[in-house]
C-alpha cells in the first residue's frame, strides 16, 4: 500500500455520516445505496468515483450517527484512503475496521479536486503529483496497514486467528435484521413543525397498497383508541399527524409530501386537506435524511403537495449539511426559539375546490338549527369557514377547554360544516361530511381586536392583533393556529366584502402584513394582492427533528 497514488475527492468542513450516505437510502443493499453517496451535496460523486480515488476533506469529517453505512458505502465506490484535518472518532474507527485509512493531514485545505496524490503511509508524507508541494501527514503503524491490506478487521481476524470463530455482520442487511418473530420494523422519524408534531415515514417503508397502508398507519399511531396508548399517538389532533415523504412526481417539484390527519376515535386516516404546521417540517426532514442538494446558508426546497396537486416553496436555514435548529425565531404556542423558516403559499390557492372562493360569493348565507348563518367559504391552503363570533353566541375569545366542554356549540359547527360541504360539492348529504371529510373544512370564529388573556397565559392588547380567531378542525378547538388556516385567513383579509375583511381597520386592509389573535397568542402572515389575484402568502415557523428510529407494528397488521 506505501506510495499509492489517487486522485483527490475534495470537500471541505463538516462531511458528515447523513451526507456520506443518506438515511433515506441506508436500507438498500450497500450496492445500491453506494449510488447515493454524497448525494446531499454532490448528486454525481459516485458516478465521478473511481477505485483508487482518494477522499478529502477538512475539519469534522464523519461526524453525526456513528452507522456503519458511510464507510461501507465509500469503500463500496473504490476508496481505501481518507485525507482530513480531523475525524470524528467513531466514524475514524469503523473506517479502519472497515478497510479504509483515515489519515490525519493538517494541509488538506492546500489540496484542490483532482489533485494527483501520492501516500506513503510509513513515513507520514503526501506527495502532490500536480503542484510539486508536500504535507506531512500521521504515519501509519505496520499492524493497522496490515490490518487494511487484509480488507478490514473480520478479515484480519480470519486470517491471523483461525482458532476463533469470528462471525460477519451481514452489511447486505444494513436497516437491521428484523429481530422479532410477531413484529415489523419500520423507519420512520417523529419531528415537529410549527405547533405541531408528526410521524415522518418515507414512501417506500409502507405498503403500496393502500387498504393495507393504512391498517399499517393506524398501528403505527395505536388509533383507534382516545389514548393512542398503544402507538405511538400522543391522544390529540395536533400529535396525530402524519407526513410521507417521497421522490418528486411533480416536473417542478424536489420531494413529494403526502399529509395525513389521522383519526383516534375512527379507523380512518384522512387525506382530504393539509397540514401548514407539518408542512414546516418537511424541508428541515428532506435536508435531514439526504433527499435534496442542500447549499447553505438557505436551501430553497419546491415541495409538492400530493393532497392538492400544488407547490409549496420551503426556505430552510442551512448549517453543516442539516437543517439549521438554533435561532432567534419564536412562534406562540412553542417554547423557546428556533431557526427561521420561510414558507410561501400562494400556489395553493384554489386547491381543494379549483376556486379561491367555492360559491364565487365573498359572502354565503347557511341554514341550521332553525337560524341564518352568514359565513365567507375560502379555500387557501385548506378549505376554512369564517364566521362572526357573536353569531354563535361567542366573544370570540374562549379558550380550547370552553369551545371543546360545549356540545351544543360544537353540534351547531358541525351543522353548519356539513352544509357548507354539500354547497360546495365535498359531500352528497350533509350529515356524511363528519365521516367523509371529518379533517376539513376548518371553521373559524372571528372576532375585532380586544383585551383578553390567553388560556396559556399570554396577555393580548387590541394594538396586538388584527383580527381574533377561534379555529376547529375534527370538531376539536386548535391550542395555537394553523399554518394552512393562517392562509386562509390571511387570503379572507385580502377579499373585500368577506367576514375577516369587514372586522378590519382601515390601516389592517391596507398593510402587508395580517397580524391573527389565536388561543397561544399572535401568528403573522405576510398577504398581498393586486386587483382580486392573491400574490404573496407568506409564513414563518420553526422546525426540529425529535427522533429517528423504528417503530415495531405486529405481522398479524398485514394479514388482516
Amino acid at each position: 500500500m506505501i506510495g499509492r497514488v489517487g486522485k483527490a475527492l475534495k470537500y471541505g468542513d463538516n462531511i458528515n455520516t447523513d451526507i456520506i450516505s443518506p438515511p433515506a437510502y441506508m436500507e438498500l443493499p450497500i450496492e445500491e445505496a453506494a449510488k447515493y453517496a454524497m448525494y446531499p451535496i454532490d448528486p454525481d460523486f459516485a458516478k465521478r468515483c473511481n477505485p483508487g480515488d482518494i477522499f478529502v476533506t477538512e475539519n469534522n469529517c464523519g461526524s453525526g450517527s456513528s452507522r456503519e453505512t458511510a464507510p461501507l458505502a465509500l469503500r463500496q465506490l473504490g476508496i481505501r484512503t481518507i485525507l482530513a484535518k480531523s475525524y470524528a472518532r467513531i466514524f475514524y474507527r469503523n473506517c479502519i475496521n472497515l478497510g479504509i485509512l483515515a489519515i490525519e493531514c493538517k494541509d488538506t485545505h492546500e489540496i484542490s479536486a483532482d489533485d494527483k496524490l501520492q501516500v506513503d503511509y510509513e513515513k507520514g508524507i503526501i506527495q502532490n503529483l500536480t503542484t510539486g508541494k508536500s504535507y506531512v501527514c500521521d504515519k501509519i503503524p505496520p499492524h493497522i496497514i496490515e490490518l487494511v491490506s487484509s480488507g478490514g478487521l473480520i478479515s484480519y481476524l480470519k486470517k491471523n486467528y483461525e482458532s476463533f470463530i469470528v462471525q460477519e455482520f451481514d452489511h447486505k442487511n444494513l436497516g437491521g435484521e428484523n429481530m422479532h418473530s410477531e413484529m415489523e420494523m419500520l423507519r420512520c422519524a417523529i419531528v415537529r413543525g410549527g405547533t405541531s408534531k408528526g410521524i415522518f415515514i418515507l414512501e417506500n417503508a409502507l405498503p403500496k397498497d393502500p387498504i393495507l397502508r393504512d391498517q399499517v398507519i393506524l398501528a403505527i399511531y395505536g388509533s383507534p383508541d382516545l389514548r393512542q396508548i398503544d402507538g405511538l399517538g400522543g391522544g390529540d389532533t395536533l400529535t396525530s399527524k402524519l407526513a410521507i415523504i417521497g421522490p418528486a412526481t411533480h416536473p417542478d417539484a424536489d420531494i413529494d409530501y403526502t399529509f395525513g390527519q389521522v383519526s383516534i376515535t375512527d379507523a380512518f386516516v384522512d387525506y382530504g386537506g393539509n397540514c401548514g404546521n407539518i408542512s414546516s417540517a418537511v424541508g428541515p426532514f428532506a435536508i435531514d435524511m439526504g433527499l435534496v442538494r442542500i447549499q447553505e446558508p438557505v436551501t430553497t426546497i419546491r415541495i409538492h403537495l400530493t393532497n392538492t396537486g400544488r407547490i409549496l416553496v420551503a426556505e430552510v436555514p442551512v448549517k453543516n449539511g442539516r437543517a439549521a435548529v438554533q435561532g432567534d425565531f419564536s412562534i406562540d404556542g412553542v417554547p423557546g426559539t428556533g431557526a427561521k423558516i420561510t414558507l410561501d403559499w400562494s400556489d395553493v390557492v384554489g386547491g381543494i375546490t379549483g376556486h379561491l372562493l367555492p360559491t364565487g360569493q365573498a359572502k354565503d348565507f347557511i341554514e341550521a338549527g332553525g337560524e341564518t348563518y352568514s359565513v365567507s367559504i375560502v379555500d387557501a391552503g385548506n378549505v376554512v369557514i369564517f364566521i362572526r363570533a357573536e353569531e354563535l353566541g361567542l366573544k370570540g375569545t374562549e379558550t380550547p377547554m370552553e369551545i371543546d366542554s360545549d356540545e351544543k356549540l360544537l353540534e351547531r359547527i358541525e351543522e353548519i360544516r356539513g352544509k357548507v360541504c354539500e354547497k360546495i360539492g365535498m359531500v352528497k348529504h350533509w350529515q356524511d361530511a363528519k365521516v367523509e371529510t371529518p379533517y376539513q373544512p376548518f371553521f373559524a370564529m372571528v372576532s375585532a381586536p380586544t383585551t383578553h388573556k390567553c388560556f396559556n397565559g399570554v396577555q393580548i392588547c387590541p394594538d396586538d392583533v388584527d383580527v381574533i380567531s377561534r379555529l376547529t378542525f375534527m370538531l376539536k378547538m386548535h391550542k395555537a393556529y394553523p399554518v394552512t388556516g393562517t392562509v386562509a385567513t390571511g387570503a379572507a383579509a385580502r377579499i373585500k366584502g368577506s367576514i375577516v375583511w369587514d372586522l378590519l381597520s382601515d390601516q389592517a386592509k391596507q398593510a402587508d402584513i395580517l397580524k391573527i389573535g389565536h388561543p397561544s397568542g399572535v401568528i403573522p402572515i405576510e398577504a398581498k394582492c393586486v386587483g382580486d389575484k392573491i400574490t404573496k402568502l407568506g409564513v414563518y415557523r420553526t422546525a426540529r427533528m425529535i427522533m429517528d428510529g423504528y417503530v415495531y407494528v405486529r405481522k398479524s397488521v398485514y394479514k388482516e
